[in-house]
Formats: C-alpha cells, structure tokens, sequence
C-alpha cells in the first residue's frame, strides 16, 4: 500500500512539474505576430460608422463606414445597415429626444429581398477609406418636432462581411453570405446630438 501511495506520489508531482514547466516556457516565448498583430486577423469590429448632421432642413444625417484595417481590404453588403437607402424603416436608426428621454417611433417595414445581392448592394472598403451616406430623417418616415434636440445613433447586425475585394466574392459566397473570408457581427455607433 505504501508503495502504491509512493508512485501515485510520484505521477502526480511529475504531472505538476510537467505543466509548470509546459506554462513557463510559453511564457517565456513572445507570441508570434499572428495572434498579436490585429493587422493579422481582419474582423468586424475594423469596421466603424460615425455621424453628423449634415442639413437641418431638410433634416439630413450624414453615416460615414471606415474600414480601419491596416491592411485587408473588406466588402460589406448594406443590407440592414445605415448604407441601406432603406435604413431608418429597417430598426437600424435610434433617435432619442434630448429632453424627454423618449425614442422617436420609426414605422419599420420587412423587406424580403431577392437573392443573390445584386453586386451593386457591395460597398468595398481598402484600408482607411470611407463610404459616406446621407439619411433623409423627415417626411411619412421620422416624425420630428421643430426647435428640438435629439441624440441618434446607429446599430444592428451586418449580414455579410467579406475580408477581401468584392471581385474575390463568389457567387456561392454572396448567394449563401458565407463562406471563403465572410463575417458576420454587430455595429453601433456613438450618439450625435442634432437639433432640428
């Protein structure tokens, strides 16, 4: 009995030794540019929109989308996105009145859409460049009221992102939006106060 105790002694203090040593020499090793180097790994989160009032009458908001990648160019289909020229019927714009604190009611439509997407509905981004956009926020869509002050923003999920040209993008890949490099994830953007 004593000697079994003594081996399973032992392997256990070999076990132990075995992966402190195995977690020491990682340690000591710096990781390797791959999984450090964001540059390495194109994701959604390369992707950021941002906002400004770009005309208060009519009432305008201008969307901008940066790829903020350092070096992977990436397409992104605007379906359900502030691109869309559908955007402020999709759910995908938040206005909140300053003062009250209430979300503005946006009248929201589903849309079922024919697929594939036409390559038109594609915005490529290379690595820094923009796409900017304006939002018609007035008429049977948004109900604003004059000399108020609202805060919007932007957010919703992207259908498809691909971390390549828009020319890479195969017809299986846009037809299924996945595949080869495609993404998919959340966007949302900081809050702009606007007055109308």
């Amino acid at each position: 009995m004593a000697t079994r105790n003594v081996v399973l002694a032992i392997v256990a203090l070999g076990t132990f030794a075995l992966i402190w040593n195995h977690s020491s020499i990682a340690a000591s090793f710096p990781m390797s540019a791959a999984t450090t180097d964001s540059a390495a790994a194109p994701a959604v989160a390369d992707l950021e929109f941002s906002l400004a009032q770009s005309s208060a009458e009519p009432t305008k908001l201008k969307v901008t989308l940066t790829n903020t990648h350092a070096s992977s160019t990436m397409t992104i289909l605007d379906w359900n996105t502030p691109l869309d020229p559908l955007a402020p019927n999709l759910g995908v714009v938040h206005i909140v009145n300053s003062e009250t604190g209430k979300e503005v009611e946006i009248p929201r439509i589903m849309v079922n859409r024919k697929m594939p997407p036409p390559r038109v509905d594609l915005v490529e981004l290379a690595p820094g460049q923009s796409e900017t956009r304006e939002i018609l926020l007035e008429g049977p869509r948004v109900s604003l009221e004059k000399g108020t002050r609202y805060e919007v923003n932007v957010s919703g999920n992207y259908m498809a992102v691909w971390a390549s040209p828009s020319e890479q993008v195969g017809e299986t890949e846009l037809n299924q939006l996945s595949g080869g490099t495609a993404m998919s994830g959340q966007y949302e953007s900081e809050k702009v106060a606007f007055e109308i």
